[in-house]
């Protein structure tokens, strides 16, 4: 019998599908607006939210990302964990495009200092640390409006597990992604699908 997680995934660990449309919605209009104004400071906030949304980085993976870690005909990542391991994890076809619009055309008005490598850089031109990144991270979250115990960056580790649990039911892969060393840690996700068959379960079955 395989043990239990001694936490869960409870809803307010990870962003619902309206909070996560809220965010989304938020940072189109503000890249589509920097686009037309030819504003560099938004796309950045845009990006940032999408890399560790759609691939479950942690800020201090995120912070240690560089561009020779990136290929993107490949569409993968090479991700340094916890332990000083290294890792990798695919990425979607519109995740690489947006790479690739960052590297080329956001970043470079960004490079100001010799670190030629790094892939996230602040506005000063020099890269994130772990302290920076998560107050970068945590400031956009309370601009777009999302509730106050939400606005952390790993809520975005989170929501991207809960997200491909939901779609693939699993857990090896999910253990894969989030580069688990134990898969007793992801089975905390495994809560999030006893509460979509719970809900399946009213909606067929009401009379």
């Amino acid at each position: 019998m395989s043990r239990k997680p001694n936490w869960i995934i409870s809803p307010e660990k990870f962003l619902n599908d309206s909070e996560i449309a809220m965010l989304t919605k938020y940072l189109k209009e503000k890249s589509d607006l920097a686009k037309a104004r030819g504003s560099i400071r938004p796309r950045i906030d845009g990006f940032i939210i999408r890399l560790l949304l759609q691939t479950g980085l942690r800020v201090t993976s995120a912070c240690t990302l560089k561009i020779s870690n990136i290929h993107l005909k490949q569409k993968r990542l090479t991700v340094k964990a916890k332990g000083n391991k290294n890792g990798v994890i695919p990425i979607s076809s519109s995740l690489a495009q947006a790479i690739h619009e960052y590297v080329n055309i956001v970043r470079p008005f960004l490079l100001k200092a010799k670190d030629k490598e790094t892939l996230l850089l602040c506005e000063t031109g020099k890269p994130y640390n772990r302290r920076s990144l998560y107050m970068k991270i945590r400031a956009i979250m309370t601009r777009a409006g999302l509730p106050r115990e939400k606005c952390h960056p790993h809520i975005l580790r989170h929501t991207y597990c809960c997200m491909l649990y939901k779609n693939t039911r699993d857990l090896r892969l999910c253990q894969r992604m989030l580069m688990h060393a134990n898969i007793q840690t992801t089975t905390a996700y495994s809560h999030v699908l006893d509460e979509d068959a719970q809900a399946a379960i009213e909606d067929t079955f009401h009379w």
